[in-house]
């Protein structure tokens, strides 16, 4: 539960037939929810978008959840917010932000985002939410709140993680489209260098 400051829920289901659109309709008459088909994760973002009054937008997926009261006393947006997820080689870690020029800096669960009616392309399939924050003009954010109220815990193994070779040659367009040949090249070596040393280690770790 989050006190000290006005949340607006909005939900968006993908039509799913495993009772959660009848466990959505059971939800307090303040939550905006739909449950429809859609052309993917992004897509669903962007229907969020449409549907929010609020200045700012935090985006959770289905396996990602608040602990403790994360948002109170926090200052003001745009920025980052505590999140912890599990991480190879080190387990449960709070994460920590990267360079911007080199992918999306920090997991879009973890950034409270302005709503400037910016939405995400869905020509990406796996990049969208490095390309919104760019588009939403932003660089080095910085942390506005403490892991003393709470975190999020994120949801470390989906779509993005399982499909790596192809997300990272789509961030890659990316940094080419805004930094140049240059940059895209550094960050295809870096994230080859981490591919291999994940395939190396996993094995043998596992």
């Amino acid at each position: 539960m989050q006190t000290e400051v006005a949340v607006e829920h909005i939900i968006i289901d993908g039509a799913s037939t495993d009772g959660t659109r009848e466990w959505l309709a059971t939800l307090p008459q303040d939550t905006i929810w739909r449950s429809e088909k859609d052309n993917g994760i992004y897509d669903a973002m962007n229907k969020g978008i449409s549907l929010a009054t609020s200045p700012f937008l935090l985006f959770l997926n289905a396996g990602d959840y608040f602990v403790g009261d994360l948002l109170k006393g926090i200052s003001s947006p745009p920025g980052l917010i505590p999140v912890k997820a599990i991480k190879p080689f080190v387990g449960e870690t709070f994460l920590k932000p990267a360079n911007y020029k080199l992918g999306l800096p920090y997991c879009h669960q973890g950034i409270i985002f302005e709503n400037k009616g910016v939405t995400y392309n869905t020509s990406y399939r796996f990049a969208a939410d490095y390309d919104y924050y760019l588009r939403c003009q932003y660089t080095q954010l910085p942390f506005i709140s403490s892991p003393s109220n709470g975190y999020v815990y994120y949801d470390n193994f989906g779509t993005s993680q399982i499909h790596a070779k192809k997300r990272d040659a789509e961030i890659a367009q990316v940094i080419k489209k805004e930094f140049g040949k240059k940059q895209a090249l550094i960050f295809c070596l870096i994230s080859r260098i981490k591919l291999a040393v994940k395939k190396t280690l996993l094995p043998i770790l596992s």
